[in-house]
């Protein structure tokens, strides 16, 4: 198909575009599932398809009676405009019927001539970052007014070819969505299934039977009840050392020539599901460097930050391939520490231990600081706070799940990089008719 049949409409024209809504006076979102979602400009971040997901805030049914009217259909294009303008997504099936934003507008009831992808991936194009962009106004609080969103040009293929392009793409971000799911899912696996050992001590008995309900021996200590063999403890008795990090410069200056990648606690998140996250590369002191360089094992904390709703201490645990990644010149900052493990097999422990205390709030209680950034006691966590310690066999049959369940979470989000990559390169081209794609009959 050439690029002669390809047109310029105004977004009025194949899309209507309507509003969100604000809160009512005197009402507000709840943590806590009801039956109507609210999307705010926050959950359209980096996220193609829009489904449910444990971050998404709700209203309740007397809030929902006020701002009825402005709710989502399923393959809505959202579309924020104002504060971080630009981001978009496309409304999923369990998003239907969900309340929107104020800050966002909805591209709904597309017409005939508009496949609904090919609009979600226009507006992610150069074409289409340039056109929003020309429509923001306000130096102070920037925004797009839905009249400006009216005259967005869009350069529309036919149909047909909108179809193939959008499948082409969409081919790419739905491989993306299918290993995000399946880390979450192998995430949520090992964290269940430390609470079903070594939590709830309901692991399996010679005869494959729950320890604990099956009649396994418990033994009294500290903490309670504990299986026979198992100990009472603290996390420092399974560490070797903890490594500080460091921040050095933005560029080489003076003895500071040791090029490195530095994982922050905004790193934090995104390497524990596969991604590379988005960590600066700085330059250290040579000697600093070989003494902060990280390995395949060690288990990052974040030891200054949090906000009133989330503690200090989340972890990340630095896999084979992470550290490959970038070239095995990996440091933390110093608003983290590194935790060195006395062998690699305690690290799945350490790390969902972690893990653990921090999803069920106990760090909050471990925090000083009272303005500003909060910092965490972890000395008093890894020296003081008592926690039982498994016998070998637990702790390395813990080790043998989850070291390959992680390094394989590693690996998804290494394909994910790939994909990301060869989707990013392949829009901007397809979006402008620069390449030619078969017309599928």
């Amino acid at each position: 198909m050439s690029y002669d049949d390809w047109r310029n409409v105004k977004l009025e024209e194949i899309v209507e575009i309507k509003g969100g809504k604000r809160l009512p006076k005197g009402h507000s979102l709840v943590d806590y599932k009801t039956t109507h979602p609210y999307i705010r400009v926050r959950d359209l971040n980096n996220i193609t398809k829009l489904e449910k997901f444990d971050g998404i805030q709700y209203i309740i049914e007397e809030t929902f009676s006020n701002i009825s009217r402005y709710i989502t259909n399923y393959k809505d294009v959202l579309l924020s405009i104002v504060g971080t303008i630009g981001l978009t997504g496309i409304v999923g099936k369990t998003l239907d019927n969900a309340s929107l934003t104020e800050n966002c507008v909805k591209l709904t009831n597309h017409s005939e001539k508009i496949d609904y992808r090919f609009l979600y991936y226009y507006l992610n194009s150069p074409n289409g970052i340039q056109e929003i962009r020309m429509g923001t106004v306000g130096a102070v609080q920037a925004k797009l007014p839905i009249k400006n969103i009216k005259n967005i040009n869009v350069v529309l293929p036919p149909l047909a070819e909108q179809k193939t392009i959008s499948n082409i793409l969409s081919s790419l971000d739905d491989k993306i969505e299918l290993n995000n799911k399946i880390n979450k899912n192998l995430e949520e696996m090992a964290q269940a299934l430390y609470k079903q050992w070594f939590v709830d001590f309901e692991y399996p008995n010679e005869d494959g039977e729950p320890y604990k309900s099956s009649g396994g021996e418990m033994i009294e200590s500290d903490l309670g009840l504990i299986p026979r063999g198992w100990e009472v403890g603290s996390l420092g008795d399974l560490v070797a050392t903890t490594i500080a990090g460091d921040w050095g410069k933005e560029a080489i200056t003076g003895n500071y020539t040791s090029e490195v990648v530095c994982i922050r606690g905004a790193d934090i998140n995104s390497i524990k599901v596969g991604d590379k996250g988005k960590c600066p590369t700085r330059y250290i002191l040579n000697k600093n460097f070989l003494k902060k360089k990280l390995k395949a094992g060690d288990i990052v904390v974040e030891i200054s930050g949090g906000s009133p709703k989330q503690s200090t201490g989340r972890t990340a645990l630095i896999s084979k391939e992470f550290i490959h990644r970038y070239n095995d010149k990996v440091i933390c900052t110093n608003f983290c520490r590194a935790i060195e493990p006395k062998d690699i097999n305690l690290s799945p422990y350490i790390s969902l231990t972690f893990e653990y205390l921090y999803n069920n709030n106990v760090f909050f209680n471990y925090e000083n600081g009272t303005t500003g950034i909060k910092n965490f006691d972890l000395k008093f966590i890894l020296n003081e706070y008592k926690i039982v310690i498994p016998n070998k066999e637990w702790i390395d049959r813990l080790a043998s799940f989850y070291l390959d369940t992680y390094e394989q979470i590693q690996q998804n989000g290494k394909e994910n990089e790939v994909l990301t990559i060869t989707r990013d390169t392949l829009l901007p081209k397809l979006m402008s008719g620069e390449i030619e794609v078969p017309i599928e009959g």
